[in-house]
Formats: C-alpha cells, structure tokens, sequence
C-alpha cells in the first residue's frame, strides 16, 4: 500500500464506474466502487474494467459518460461541447476570449475552460456580471 494512504483512506476511496446492462435505456448503472472490492483490473482494449466478486464494471471514459453519470452528482454545468464545469469553483470569467477561471487572482498560468458562445448568458447568470473580467477597468 502506498505510503501517503492509511489502510482506513484507501478503504473509502472510491470511484466512478458503470455496470453495462440493459437498464437505464441500454446505458447501464453508474456506481462508486470501493477500492477494496476490487480483485482484478483488465481492459477491452479501450477502457479500463474492475472485476468484483459480483460484476465487472467499466471505467466511465467519455465526456459524455462524465455528463450522464457526474454531471448530476457534481452540480456540473456544460460550457462548451468539451467542457463541464463546477459552478461553485468559477471564480472569474471573460466575455470576450470565452474562458471561465477557478483561481483567486488570475494570471496567465491560470487554468481554465472554455466556453461555447451559445453558453455565455449560463456563464454570466451563474458567476455574475462583476466577475467578467471583460468588462473590468
């Protein structure tokens, strides 16, 4: 067991999977497996599979897995067609180069995601006009 993780951590650590079967319209069950119920990881080639004692599941691996299962969970918000973001987390944005920022003071080694046109108003009535550094002095 690494070092930094206590054997009581890695018992809650878990993370997000699907269960392929014919519920949720072909689309499957999400589940946060438990580290410890582990026995084996393999792949189909692509994608990452975690066999339990029950069930085989599948590493969520598209955006669009992340919009289906997380988005819902996590309070995301999708901002362009490669881009989720967490509302909560937005500290600044910018009208005019489209970005949303998630640091106190923004730089230009600041992270960011990008936003689609089409979502700008979402943008602007989630984290407000005095946040736009588009329209700061």
């Amino acid at each position: 067991m690494p070092e930094q993780f206590t054997e009581k951590e890695m018992n809650h650590v878990r993370i997000p999977v699907m269960l392929r079967d014919s519920s949720n319209g072909g689309n499957g069950q999400f589940h946060l497996l438990r580290l410890d119920q582990i026995c084996s990881v393999s792949t189909d080639g692509r994608t990452l599979l975690f066999e339990t004692g029950e069930a085989t599941y599948h590493m969520i691996s598209t955006l669009d897995q992340v919009g289906q299962f997380l988005m819902p969970l996590l309070d995301l918000e999708k901002v362009d067609r490669v881009n989720y973001i967490q509302p909560s987390k937005v500290t600044y944005y910018d009208s005019a180069y489209r970005k949303v920022y998630f640091d106190r003071h923004v730089s230009a080694k600041s992270r960011y995601a990008t936003i689609a046109q089409r979502y700008m108003e979402l943008v602007h009535n989630m984290v407000g006009k005095d946040k736009d550094l588009a329209e700061s002095p």
